[in-house]
């Protein structure tokens, strides 16, 4: 005898929570497909359809629906995976990424890091990390410090781990009924650059700053976070 799902019903206001979950641009691809599958499904559509229409196995299908049954919107979330805690928290592998950004010495014959190096420069300022798993962190994040060039963007600033903790806090911790704002200005014309155009030169080509005097007030890629209340 063949195996007969169970029908899927939402009430409205789950209808409508599901419904927000799908329209949010903060929502990850596989629970946006978790969500559509049961909004699928409360309109009837058969496991084997709606594999087709959302781009999942069949018996993943089955699964989120038999979880939603079971515990309701906190059944699609993905169980705690097993494994110890991990060993470095946010705040290290912000420093470990700051660091693989960092100029080094101006006198230094070779301009980036080396992973064993970095893990030297790691454990001076207190993070006990091998090479290894330092290459791991940084690979996870896609970050290849012996290619980091920078110009501009490399400066020490006094008040980097300032705003590195306001910018963390507020994705880590965000508020209520908070808004990502980002505003372009791509009309705008670079008449006047705010650092001079540095000349080509053996090995090296020309620089050129991105920003202009012009867009100094909002520059051309503006973010800001606009809490409502």
């Amino acid at each position: 005898m063949a195996y007969k799902v169970a029908p899927i019903t939402l009430e409205d206001k789950t209808r409508a929570e599901l419904g927000r979950r799908s329209r949010a641009g903060t929502c990850r691809q596989r629970e946006a497909k978790r969500v559509r599958v049961l909004l699928l499904a409360a309109e009837g559509m058969s496991s084997r359809l709606t594999s087709n229409e959302v781009g999942m196995h069949e018996s993943h299908v089955a699964m989120w629906r038999q979880r939603f049954l079971a515990k309701g919107i906190e059944g699609l979330v993905d169980d705690p995976r097993p494994g110890p805690p991990l060993t470095y928290g946010h705040d290290d592998r912000v420093k470990m990424a700051a660091l693989a950004c960092t100029q080094r010495d101006p006198d230094d014959p070779v301009a980036t890091w080396a992973y064993h190096e970095l893990a030297e420069e790691c454990h001076r300022q207190g993070i006990a990390v091998s090479h290894s798993q330092l290459w791991r962190i940084l690979d996870g994040i896609d970050l290849k410090p012996h290619k980091v060039q920078g110009w501009l963007n490399r400066r020490d600033d006094p008040k980097f781990w300032d705003r590195v903790q306001d910018v963390c806090g507020l994705y880590l911790s965000r508020p209520e009924n908070s808004v990502l704002s980002i505003d372009e200005k791509t009309a705008v014309r670079a008449k006047e650059r705010v650092v001079a155009t540095a000349p080509a030169a053996p090995g090296r080509p020309g620089r050129y700053e991105f920003s202009s005097t012009a867009g100094m007030a909002r520059p051309a890629c503006w973010r800001r976070w606009t809490c409502t209340r």
